[in-house]
C-alpha cells in the first residue's frame, strides 16, 4: 500500500471533510464528564465488581 498524502496537525477540516464523505462523521457534540460524585460512585462499583471477580468494561 502506497501513502499518498499525509494530515499534518492543525487540518482538521481535512479530517472533518474526510469523514463526511464516508459517512463517518458524528454531528453530536462530545459528551461531557460526569460529576465528581457520579465519578466515585462509578469507581467503587467497579472496585467492588473486581473484589467479587466480575470482569467489567468500566
Amino acid at each position: 500500500m502506497k501513502r499518498i498524502a499525509s494530515i499534518e496537525p492543525g487540518q482538521s477540516e481535512v479530517i472533518e471533510k474526510i469523514l463526511r464523505h464516508c459517512g463517518l462523521w458524528d454531528e453530536d457534540p462530545a459528551r461531557a464528564p460526569p460529576p465528581p460524585e457520579e465519578l466515585v460512585e462509578l469507581q467503587l462499583k467497579k472496585r467492588r465488581r473486581a473484589s467479587i471477580g466480575v470482569r467489567t468494561g468500566l
